[in-house]
C-alpha cells in the first residue's frame, strides 16, 4: 500500500519565497474605487475581477506575516538551501 501524500498549504510554500510574495503584494492592489483587485481583472472581457482584497493578496499577506514572524534563531528554508 502506498503512503498517501498530503497537500502542502500554499502559504507554507509561499512564505519561503519572499521575492514572489513581494511581487504578488505589489501587483494585487485595489483599483481606484478600492473594491476590486487590479491584477485579477480579465482584460477585454468587461469582467470586473475579484473583490478587494483577492485570495492571492490574502495568501501573500499571510506568507509575509509568517516570514516576518519567524525568529532570527530559526533558519528560513531559503537560507538552509543556500548553506547546502
Amino acid at each position: 500500500m502506498s503512503e498517501e501524500r498530503r497537500p502542502v498549504p500554499f502559504v507554507d510554500v509561499l512564505y519561503a519565497m519572499p521575492a514572489l510574495w513581494g511581487r504578488l503584494l505589489a501587483e494585487h492592489t485595489p483599483d481606484p474605487t478600492g473594491r476590486r483587485c487590479q491584477a485579477c481583472t480579465t482584460a477585454g472581457t468587461g469582467s470586473p475581477g475579484a473583490a478587494w482584497p483577492c485570495r492571492i493578496r490574502d495568501a501573500a499577506e499571510s506568507a509575509r506575516a509568517r516570514y516576518l514572524s519567524t525568529t532570527s534563531a530559526e533558519v528560513h528554508p531559503l537560507q538552509r538551501r543556500r548553506a547546502i
